[in-house]
């Protein structure tokens, strides 16, 4: 589901120097932290009542299926939130399938209306568009983005194809959209979608450079992949995006229900490019980063503005999901601090892998208490009984963090995914 550059983009390198805070942190831990950690451990070993809920409060997620898990214990706390997150690491062969099986849950248990997956607008729109019509050209539409990796392409699509089963699978009031907040990051995917979202439509005169977008699309001259300003895409996006503020009647009127979408994956393009610009190409880069965050966060509050109240599901990058500033004040943080409806509202999981450095505090605690052995177990931490309650992010953290000491680990997650076979968790090819 996330395109080749996302891996890149946001490695498990990234994910841990955003959660030390500081990548040259060595990787020793402090006697303090050490000591801190190494008491809470011992207090837990002597509390059979937090032992209980720990113990009580986790399921093995079996991986040789795509069906979602039970999670009975976890039912109870759904009512309490609004937006539910799982945060990968990307590029793993466990990720895409954990999605579909959480997807399948939360739909089933929280009556999730709203799928978000880290993808980009433009994606949503056609991925949404698949599951409604069943067009398979759409899904090689989307692999256009790959690289031409056919195993990537295959694997994705064969994802999707369960997803949309699942859909068609559900009673109409309680199937979901797939909706897009990312910014574009693959320019030729996105001008061939705002092009097919034109298509059986005669361009008024009005509006030339709708005309001049499917000439270009038609005739194969917006076909780069740079994301420099070089790039012919990124000055037509520019044009184009003060056209429709200058004229948005005429616009609106020609597009219909497609407005909003269109006008999102424009704005997309422009960000999408200004973000790798600022950044100097490079897509490590902090800067890279904020600017690409402050979009997103601004779509999902103009999505959640203008549809219908629903609750919402998405899988992405660790970094953008906990809900309490690291190192800038990413997706979640946003939401869970904003004051709407959706404060305090939003549910983290957090997958952590055996050998994670930074967590491996936390994946030490897990497997100790697991009563499974499974290769994935589900822990749910959250709740007033909750013993990890009171354990410190700085704690929790294999190196010492730059979070406030107040802090506890439950403030940035919630939910704990605890991966332990090297089988499940092998990097794509």
């Amino acid at each position: 589901m996330k395109r080749k550059y996302m891996a890149l983009a946001m490695t498990l390198i990234i994910t841990t120097q955003l959660l030390s805070g500081c990548a040259s942190v060595n990787n020793a831990k402090s006697k303090e932290n050490v000591n801190n950690f190494d008491s809470f451990m011992d207090n837990l070993s002597k509390d059979k009542a937090s032992q209980n809920f720990i113990k009580s409060n986790q399921e093995p997620i079996y991986t040789n299926n795509l069906d979602a898990p039970k999670l009975e214990f976890l039912n109870k706390y759904l009512d309490n939130y609004e937006v539910f997150l799982t945060g990968e690491e990307h590029g793993y062969t466990v990720d895409m399938p954990l999605e579909v099986k959480f997807l399948k849950y939360f739909v089933q248990n929280a009556g999730i209306k709203y799928f978000i997956p880290e993808i980009t607008h433009s994606e949503g729109w056609l991925y949404n568009k698949y599951l409604t019509t069943g067009d398979d050209s759409l899904l090689r539409q989307l692999a256009d983005g790959w690289d031409n990796n056919s195993l990537k392409y295959t694997k994705y699509d064969a994802a999707w194809k369960e997803i949309r089963n699942f859909y068609l699978s559900l009673d109409k009031d309680k199937r979901f959209k797939v909706i897009g907040l990312d910014v574009e990051t693959i320019p030729p995917s996105a001008v061939k979608c705002m092009n097919i979202m034109m298509t059986d439509k005669s361009i008024p005169a009005t509006l030339p450079l709708l005309k001049e977008l499917r000439e270009n699309v038609n005739n194969n001259k917006f076909n780069s992949f740079d994301t420099n300003k070089d790039n012919p895409i990124y000055q037509f996006s520019i044009e184009l995006k003060t056209d429709m503020e200058k004229n948005e009647k005429d616009y609106r009127e020609f597009l219909g229900e497609d407005f909003s979408d269109f006008k999102m994956i424009c704005d997309g393009l422009v960000v999408g490019f200004n973000a790798y610009i600022e950044s100097g190409q490079n897509s490590k880069d902090i800067k890279f980063y904020e600017v690409r965050e402050k979009q997103i966060i601004k779509n999902f509050m103009y999505i959640n503005s203008i549809v219908p109240k629903g609750k919402y599901y998405g899988q992405w990058g660790s970094a953008h999901v906990c809900t309490n500033k690291l190192i800038f004040d990413n997706f979640a943080t946003a939401i869970n601090n904003s004051n709407t409806y959706l404060k305090n509202k939003v549910y983290p999981i957090k997958y952590v892998f055996k050998g994670d450095i930074d967590l491996s505090n936390m994946y030490f605690l897990m497997d100790k208490y697991s009563q499974s052995k499974e290769a994935v177990v589900f822990f749910n931490f959250s709740g007033n009984d909750s013993p990890i309650n009171k354990l410190t992010a700085k704690n929790a953290l294999e190196q010492s963090a730059k979070v406030p000491d107040k802090m506890k680990i439950c403030d940035y997650y919630k939910g704990w995914v605890m991966i332990k076979d090297t089988n499940v968790i092998r990097k794509d090819q």
